[in-house]
């Protein structure tokens, strides 16, 4: 997606993942010929993301804080982490301060707005409360960006990677109850023992997980198609 908004060469693109991780997707880039860098609040995960793009790539900090000039990237990226923000409009008004005239933000968040998360409402995964600070819904993302002086020129409404497991997980969240057990011991959270996470909901739930992934995955798609999936995306850019 991100190369197609760019007419399909990266190469020579000066580009900025903010909360990148360990660095994978500017890793990516980086083979397509962008020039990368990111920002990472985790000193452990920002170290993995210089080994992987370079040692001078990487700013481990705050974006307000790496004080990057005036028009410095054509490509600023936010994969799941505004939600994460406690201010997350003086973060967008610093990156349209940081995008080259033409430039792009791609922004993606879980969508509160989507089918899943009005239908079965606090057994949502992407709730996720309290590391989820905030929660939007395809309009107030649009208005907060507005605000910020970014317009929208295009809307993602599914992620392969978020979408059906936020997708999987509420289901078995609404129907076996849990606090998202399954998905915390895949990703290595800590989960608590005793009445919140018994025998039913730590054995049962993979079994159940596994008859209702190929169902999940189709009706994820569906949701995706009628823009009521589980995280929307968008393409900005600086308003004139």
């Amino acid at each position: 997606m991100l190369r197609r908004r760019m007419g399909g060469d990266v190469r020579g693109r000066r580009v900025l993942d903010i909360g990148c991780g360990r660095g994978d997707t500017l890793a990516w880039l980086q083979r397509w010929g962008a020039d990368v860098h990111g920002t990472q609040v985790s000193a452990t995960a920002a170290q993995v993301a210089r080994d992987l793009v370079g040692s001078d790539r990487i700013f481990a900090g705050d974006l307000a804080d790496a004080a990057y000039p005036d028009a410095s990237f054509d490509c600023v990226t936010l994969w799941h982490v505004l939600e994460h923000v406690p201010a997350p409009l003086s973060l967008l008004t610093e990156i349209r301060r940081i995008l080259k005239p033409g430039g792009f933000v791609y922004v993606e968040v879980p969508n509160a707005g989507g089918w899943a998360a009005r239908t079965f409402r606090h057994h949502w995964l992407a709730y996720d409360v309290p590391k989820h600070l905030l929660h939007f819904t395809p309009l107030s993302l649009t208005t907060l960006a507005q605000q910020a002086g970014l317009e929208r020129v295009e809307e993602v409404h599914s992620s392969i990677e978020y979408s059906p497991v936020t997708l999987l997980q509420t289901l078995l969240n609404a129907w076996l109850g849990g606090n998202s057990v399954l998905f915390r011991r895949l990703t290595h959270e800590r989960v608590e023992t005793g009445s919140e996470a018994g025998i039913v909901r730590r054995w049962c739930e993979p079994v159940v997980a596994g008859v209702l992934l190929i169902p999940v995955i189709a009706l994820s798609g569906l949701l995706s198609w009628r823009r009521q999936g589980e995280t929307f995306g968008a393409y900005f850019r600086p308003t004139t």
